[in-house]
């Protein structure tokens, strides 16, 4: 079972729940989950339902996607991992190729997190 999300490059272009708070600028705030027993199954289908996202991986506690972006159709990779308290999903978003993402990474993040906090 996975623990932990590996941590970013140096290159700006991901973000990672497990980077450090406040001292680096890859770090982005886990998401906090309403019910604890829901797991990963509505996130599993609120992914695959997205046109952008191909789900690469499921485990219990893991999903791993690919997301397309829509202009130059580069690929992002996208982990989450539910923590053991079954509330904190970890996240972590980071661009295969390039050295700077724009921000792209947590933008998509940021406008994912207020969709799956409520799921």
């Amino acid at each position: 079972m996975k623990m932990k999300l590996d941590p970013c490059p140096t290159s700006p272009n991901c973000v990672c729940s497990f980077d450090t708070p406040k001292s680096d600028s890859h770090y982005i705030k886990p998401i906090r989950l309403r019910r604890k027993t829901q797991g990963l199954a509505n996130l599993y289908e609120y992914l695959d339902a997205r046109k952008d996202c191909t789900v690469l991986a499921k485990k219990a506690n893991y999903i791993k996607a690919v997301f397309v972006t829509s202009i130059l159709r580069f690929k992002d990779d996208v982990e989450f991992l539910l923590a053991d308290n079954g509330r904190t999903l970890h996240v972590r978003s980071a661009s295969r190729v390039g050295y700077s993402d724009l921000g792209k990474n947590r933008r998509r993040i940021e406008s994912m997190r207020s969709t799956i906090e409520k799921l």
